[in-house]
């Protein structure tokens, strides 16, 4: 890249939901200057209507999780309109759904005809 007559190269590095912008002196390599932007965790709201959207059901029961191994994550039980419920992992910086479990509904975990 170019800027009033100083070249320099632009670098980006994605680590740790930490986004590092380093500017670089083509010639040495030295850092000339460097900025650190962390990700953000979304809201409990945001992670709702990610999990209503993607199963197509309505919100009703919402954990936080921040597990010190992996990023945080909500657990979002949706219900839907078939009385259906699930229960749909949104990560707490990429908005990515993660998993999706289906609980059993109860009236049909009987062991043999009654």
């Amino acid at each position: 890249m170019q800027e009033k007559d100083n070249s320099f190269y632009k670098a980006v590095v994605n680590k740790n939901n930490e986004k590092i912008t380093l500017i670089l002196d083509p010639y040495t390599g030295a850092i000339i200057d460097s900025t650190m932007v962390a990700d953000s965790i979304i809201t409990e709201k945001e992670a709702i209507a990610i999990a209503e959207k993607h199963v197509k059901g309505t919100g009703d029961d919402t954990e936080f999780y921040q597990p010190s191994d992996q990023t945080p994550y909500y657990l979002v039980e949706v219900e839907l309109e078939d009385d259906r419920d699930a229960v749909v992992q949104v990560d707490g910086y990429t908005k990515e759904v993660k998993t999706i479990t289906w609980e059993d509904d109860e009236e049909h975990d009987n062991d043999g005809p009654e």
